[in-house]
């Protein structure tokens, strides 16, 4: 069952920062600072993911209706020509978020309104070689949409054709095990690397594709390979370059120790391994020493590589795991979710860095649900509501 993390005082002022947040998200859009805002990762689809569940957790204050019209939006626009199929920045995530709120604020039975774009993910899928391979824009990410499916239309059939291609590219890689190399190198990240290949696999598999279990075995191999050494100051790096030298990098949702280990954890629950899970484990407190001087890092609260999504990253792990030391991280990082939205500015408060177009960075508002409003929200209800989070299916965490 899922608990709040929350309590008291503290579960009062996330609460009502959640409300203050809806409310800035449902003014209108001219504020925002997006392209395309109709996306799943920082648009209207993810406001109506983010609206949907704020309804479950509150239900009557209207979030319903704003997770209709705002998936109504997101229809609209993802149907124009220049959409493409990826799962965060095309029609394929628009796809995802229609399936997810049947039977929440959409009814039950679809009348086969999604077989059509099963159609279109199936013929991208069997059109050949398939490039990238990640969650962010490629196979993983429409094996997301394929496992939300289910049962429904061409799910199984979406899902049996990733793991095949995931199988196809996974080759032997130094280390041991099987990798997919990009671009010269191998990315050991949740969002664009081997972790989320991990995290999907393991999913696949609990969901009774069999022939998931052997690229997941392999994989987890590979990864547990690329550990660093004890005294380093992460234990996976960001990638692997081209000569087979570690590069580390962020510490967050995207990259870093904490989504790497939600990947092994899942796949040590696929496959019942308590080695797994061990060091699973361990990744995910490495480092948890130091954390004040890394959460004073954290440039603002966004899901991707920010406070809100490490918050929620530890919630569920803890809530998995009953770990203390989890716990208190994911305590702590909520905390820091809410001192960032009092700074001012921004929407209730929150704003978040982006390219400023002439080489530098600015603070906007901005109402994404993986780098904006929506996903702080979220978090933030998730953090002190009983309701289970389903949402975070899409970003590789939920069950």
């Amino acid at each position: 069952m899922w608990r709040p993390l929350l309590d008291g005082d503290r579960a009062a002022s996330a609460a009502a920062a959640v409300h203050a947040l809806a409310a800035a998200l449902a003014a209108p859009a001219s504020q925002w600072h997006e392209p395309h805002a109709f996306l799943l990762s920082r648009g209207d689809a993810g406001l109506a993911v983010c609206f949907a569940y704020l309804h479950e957790v509150w239900p009557g204050q209207g979030h319903d209706e704003r997770a209709r019209e705002c998936l109504e939006r997101g229809v609209a626009a993802a149907a124009g020509p220049t959409v493409n199929e990826e799962l965060f920045g095309g029609f394929t995530g628009v796809g995802w978020a229609m399936e997810h709120l049947r039977g929440r604020v959409l009814p039950e039975d679809d009348d086969g309104a999604g077989d059509e774009l099963d159609e279109v993910v199936l013929a991208v899928l069997r059109a050949g070689a398939r490039a990238p391979y990640d969650l962010v824009r490629g196979l993983v990410g429409h094996g997301v949409y394929g496992l939300e499916r289910g049962a429904r239309g061409a799910g199984a059939l979406i899902v049996d054709e990733v793991v095949a291609h995931l199988d196809a590219q996974l080759h032997a890689a130094p280390g041991g095990g099987r990798a997919i190399r990009s671009d010269d190198e191998f990315d050991v990240g949740l969002a664009h690397g081997m972790a989320g290949v991990v995290a999907w696999l393991a999913r696949a598999l609990v969901a009774g594709h069999a022939r998931a279990r052997t690229p997941l075995a392999d994989s987890v191999r590979w990864l547990l390979a690329q550990r660093l050494p004890p005294d380093a100051r992460a234990v996976f790096p960001e990638s692997i370059d081209g000569e087979g030298q570690p590069r580390l990098g962020r510490w967050g949702w995207c990259y870093g120790d904490p989504g790497v280990a939600s990947a092994l954890l899942a796949a040590a629950r696929a496959c019942r391994r308590d080695d797994w899970a061990q060091a699973a484990l361990a990744a995910a407190r490495h480092g948890l020493a130091t954390l004040d001087q890394r959460i004073a890092g954290l440039a603002d609260a966004g899901f991707c590589h920010g406070a809100s999504g490490l918050a929620h990253m530890y919630n569920r792990m803890y809530q998995a795991t009953g770990d203390a030391a989890l716990g208190d991280a994911a305590s702590r990082l909520a905390d820091a979710v809410l001192a960032h939205g009092q700074r001012g500015g921004g929407l209730a408060g929150h704003a978040f860095v982006r390219d400023d177009g002439a080489g530098g960075q600015a603070m906007v508002p901005a109402p994404a649900l993986l780098t904006g409003a929506a996903g702080v929200a979220a978090v933030l209800a998730a953090a002190v509501s009983q309701v289970e989070p389903a949402w975070d299916r899409v970003l590789l965490l939920g069950t």
